[in-house]
């Protein structure tokens, strides 16, 4: 620890006094009758620099469920307690309309692109055995391609062939809640609103169900999992088919 920080702005007695004195330097502009700057440092409670900083900032913030070690007492500064710092309504809503956009933009980028992928997964029989085996193949890839992918990268000669897998791994992860997103707009459509299919209606309701879905407390991120494998499922299953 010592011969780090020696390493770093050289030994005791060099530094005092010099500039990275930040006690000397703040001295010299309070001389100055200068301005300080503002300084923020975010430290752990149970960093070994922690009662450094609290005597730098002289004022410190924690959490209500902050466990500190020691008493705070002893730093001789004044410390109070502040609310967690909760995402305000404003950020998750406006992260909620990005997700959405940016998600709508590639499904539509891909309709045209690749105009007959959806009607290859909407004529997928719909049913719990279907989409427990896609759920199941999701999984599978999700550990499975990784793995294998390290197995490859030990091997010079299969190196790219890693790579690029790990590429079409990265994007199917992507796409995913796409296709299955879907998949869950199809559904809403046909069964539950009682209309003819539409495509573009179809991406738009599936991507936006998903992702309010997604905001739901606890069962979000298990709708959020099942979706993400599901997904992944349908890309394989896809990829199987075009192979047959």
């Amino acid at each position: 620890e010592k011969a780090f920080w020696t390493g770093v702005i050289g030994s005791p007695e060099q530094m005092k006094g010099s500039e990275n004195d930040l006690w000397a330097l703040a001295a010299k502009l309070k001389k100055e009758e200068k301005t300080l700057p503002r300084l923020f440092a975010w430290c752990g409670k149970q960093d070994f620099l922690y009662k450094d900083n609290v005597k730098l900032l002289g004022k410190i913030k924690y959490n209500e469920n902050a466990e500190i070690k020691g008493s705070i007492k002893d730093f001789n500064n004044e410390t109070y307690e502040v609310e967690d710092d909760d995402y305000s309504f404003e950020d998750v809503f406006s992260n909620l309309i990005y997700g959405i956009i940016s998600l709508l933009i590639v499904a539509f980028i891909i309709s045209f692109l690749l105009p007959n992928i959806y009607e290859k997964l909407r004529n997928k029989e719909l049913n719990i055995d279907n989409v427990l085996k896609d759920v199941c193949t999701g999984f599978v890839i999700l550990f499975g391609i990784p793995f294998l992918a390290l197995l490859l990268m030990i091997t010079v000669i299969a190196l790219p062939v890693s790579l690029i897998m790990l590429g079409f791994y990265i994007l199917a992860i992507y796409l995913s809640i796409i296709f299955s997103g879907y998949i869950l707009g199809h559904y809403i459509v046909t069964k539950l609103m009682h209309k003819e299919s539409n495509e573009y209606l179809e991406i738009v309701i599936g991507i936006i169900t998903t992702k309010i879905g997604s905001l739901i407390p606890f069962l979000g991120v298990l709708f959020t999992s099942v979706m993400f494998l599901y997904g992944l499922g349908l890309i394989m299953s896809l990829i199987s088919k075009k192979n047959k």
